[in-house]
């Protein structure tokens, strides 16, 4: 009863007995698109991150890009603009990165904290 309720709900075709004729498909098979021409397939999706670690995600994401912006500079002002000012600041990114993210997770609420005791609370409605 429930393989015969499966069958008929996803329609699937059963042959019994060999007196049938062979399976045939009612589609027609295509070509794949992406065979000839030098089409390239398109990439796989990367899995995505859930929506509740947006915020952690986020102070990541502006602590690396401000290290690299603030190492940049650093290294401009410090040895100038030469062939290696890419490469040292490269090399001086990493560290800066390691010192912007954890310092994003403690100073920052204790910054928010100081900010909250200083500044007047928002006018509540009545």
């Amino acid at each position: 009863m429930a393989a015969a309720s499966f069958h008929r709900q996803h329609r699937l075709r059963i042959f019994r007995g060999a007196a049938l004729a062979p399976f045939q498909p009612d589609w027609e098979p295509v070509a794949d698109p992406y065979a000839e021409g030098g089409a390239s397939r398109p990439a796989p999706r990367l899995p995505r991150i859930p929506r509740r670690y947006s915020p952690y995600v986020m102070s990541v994401a502006v602590s690396v890009a401000m290290s690299g912006v603030i190492s940049l500079i650093v290294a401009v002002k410090t040895f100038g603009i030469s062939f290696d000012t890419p490469v040292i600041w490269l090399a001086a990114w990493p560290v800066s990165c390691m010192i912007a993210i954890p310092m994003r997770f403690v100073v920052a609420p204790l910054v928010d904290r100081f900010v909250n005791a200083v500044v007047e609370p928002p006018l509540q409605p009545y």
